[in-house]
């Protein structure tokens, strides 16, 4: 009988164990990646908010709807973000790609 070498023993048994960790790993990665990638855009998302909010509040006071219109279209362009300003009781003020007389009452959407 011919002794086969240790490494061709031994290298089947190593070979699963890594496969099965590489398994392993993509399935964590897969179930981590989507929730980090989601984080990491609501956060942009509220950092840009808070950046705009900035300079839309003090306009609100004074009732300036069209200054804010133009705001969110300057600002839309240059951050390639869609920004609607909308009322609390729904009616769209601004936004960055329409036109807001045209939009439709915001006041049931979840967004």
């Amino acid at each position: 009988m011919s002794q086969r070498r240790l490494l061709w023993q031994l290298f089947p048994a190593y070979l699963l164990i890594t496969v099965i960790a590489l398994f392993i790993i993509a399935g964590y990665l897969s179930r981590l990646l989507p929730r980090f990638y989601y984080n990491q855009v609501a956060d942009d998302l509220h950092a840009r908010a808070r950046l705009i909010e900035q300079q839309i509040l003090p306009m609100l006071g004074q009732l300036d709807l069209s200054g804010i219109d133009e705001l969110s279209k300057t600002l839309g362009r240059s951050s390639s973000t869609r920004i609607t300003v909308i009322l609390p009781d729904g009616r769209v003020i601004a936004d960055s790609d329409e036109e807001p007389e045209n939009m439709e009452n915001h006041v049931n959407r979840p967004d």
